[in-house]
């Protein structure tokens, strides 16, 4: 009896342990094998292409029925003040340019609650969309390339910095330390969705939780530069030469095939009208793709 009753303690002891470790869904390492390339692939179709007054468009951001895009035409070490941002139709016709001056490198963008955040270099530089005029710059001290930002469904704020493995959160116009760790060495995009932070890295896409604390939810074959969820579970992503992918269900679907050398980065999308903003950076343009295909629903 006192045998039976040992082995239950340690059967219960053992279950408790068990249930308490964080365990990651099988599925999140599923290994996504290698995909061939068709050469007639109709996952996606070219709406328009932007191409007017642009200059190295590094990113872009849905607004109503427009865009604004950030060009990025500094210097080696982006710090002339040379970029700046303008908005674009979704037909591709050129707008205007934002009132913002003395931009470095403007990069990432996100629109919250009428404000456009853009990730500059080592500050945010907060955009009164309205009143067409800078709100407040918030600094982000010993950062080294601020690359992407993302809201959550609370309205925070988070920031990738590309050159040192980190990313920030911002509250109140208030910057603060989210993540940091070598896995995220090279972070780039960065993505909201179910209560998450997801963050591409090199050839992963990395899920970061409420704390900061980061797992990896998808090992792709390709990198990811830029990164972006359709809301549904599928992540839309770029690699460093034009492609563009879909991560869903364990595969890395191929979505839009390079056509010539481009630097795809800050991607678009608008869930409702399955329209993708790409844009080309070497090329000078933005292109919108309606995609579809293979979303899941």
């Amino acid at each position: 009896m006192k045998y039976v009753f040992n082995v239950l303690i340690a059967f219960v002891v053992i279950w408790i342990v068990w249930s308490v470790i964080d365990h990651e869904p099988k599925k999140a390492h599923t290994e996504i094998s290698e995909l061939s390339v068709e050469k007639d692939f109709d996952g996606a179709r070219l709406h328009k292409s932007c191409n007017g007054n642009l200059d190295r468009p590094f990113a872009v951001e849905f607004c109503n029925d427009e865009m604004f895009v950030a060009n990025t035409i500094a210097g080696k070490d982006g710090n002339d003040s040379t970029g700046f941002v303008c908005r674009t139709s979704l037909s591709g016709e050129f707008v205007d340019y934002l009132n913002i001056n003395d931009l470095k490198s403007p990069r990432g963008m996100t629109v919250c609650d009428g404000y456009l955040y853009i990730a500059d270099l080592n500050s945010i530089v907060k955009y009164d969309i309205d009143g067409d005029s800078i709100e407040a710059v918030i600094p982000i001290d010993g950062a080294k390339r601020l690359t992407d930002i993302e809201k959550d469904r609370t309205g925070l704020l988070y920031v990738s910095d590309t050159q040192d493995a980190k990313i920030y959160r911002i509250q109140n116009d208030t910057a603060s330390l989210f993540a940091s760790d070598t896995l995220l060495n090279g972070v780039s995009g960065l993505a909201y969705y179910d209560g998450y932070i997801f963050a591409g890295v090199n050839k992963r896409i990395m899920r970061v939780d409420a704390s900061g604390k980061l797992k990896t939810f998808a090992k792709v074959v390709y990198p990811v530069l830029g990164l972006c969820s359709d809301d549904n579970g599928n992540f839309i992503t770029t690699d460093f030469v034009g492609n563009v992918y879909v991560v869903s269900s364990g595969k890395q679907q191929l979505l839009v095939k390079k056509r010539q050398s481009v630097y795809a980065a800050g991607i678009g999308y608008i869930p409702e009208q399955k329209l993708l903003a790409v844009p080309t950076y070497t090329n000078n343009s933005v292109d919108v793709y309606e995609i579809g295909r293979y979303l899941q629903q």
